[in-house]
């Protein structure tokens, strides 16, 4: 029962048979659920400190927002990639069933940060970055969810494909229209 509730912390939007069987799928032994368990607060720890010390830079590329407006879109995206991997932002996908996504429309923030690049992403199935004037650093985030199927890139200022869609392997829907 401690590790279920572990779990929901992880994870608010589980429910108990959802963290259950989440447990079942990482281990069948207490220990190695336990570890794993261990080691997604690790993660979610280090993820919150490596976003708030990206929030809290200075831009690194040029950007049309600044002062309080900029900070709140830092702070904005951030939330929501912490959110993200705590499986709380449930998108629909193509044939409008929720999945897990994040979704950044509309936010400038300049560079976008850098996350650790063993913290695992692989549950996220959408994401969207439309209206954000991005240009082609846009690959160094996008790294982080490789197993994504649907990218949205729409209205940004990319001149080339980011490279690290060659590694999407189950990416079946890219949207691109007005770079």
């Amino acid at each position: 029962k401690s590790l279920l509730y572990k779990v929901r912390r992880l994870f608010p939007l589980f429910t108990e048979a959802q963290a259950d069987e989440f447990l079942n799928g990482v281990g069948g032994d207490a220990l190695t659920r336990e570890k794993h368990v261990r080691q997604l607060r690790r993660d979610l720890e280090r993820l919150g400190e490596t976003l708030e010390f990206w929030r809290e830079s200075d831009p690194k590329t040029s950007v049309a927002v600044k002062g309080r407006e900029l900070a709140k879109s830092r702070h904005t995206l951030a939330n929501q990639i912490e959110d993200s991997f705590r499986r709380r932002i449930l998108l629909p996908d193509a044939q409008g069933r929720p999945v897990c996504g994040l979704k950044l429309d509309g936010l400038r923030v300049g560079d976008l940060p850098v996350l650790p690049a063993d913290i695992n992403f692989d549950h996220i199935k959408l994401v969207s970055m439309k209206n954000m004037q991005l240009d082609n650093t846009v690959g160094g985030l996008l790294g982080s969810f490789k197993q994504i199927e649907s990218l949205e890139l729409d209205n940004n200022e990319l001149s080339e494909w980011p490279p690290v869609i060659t590694e999407m392997a189950k990416l079946e829907r890219l949207c691109l229209p007005d770079n």
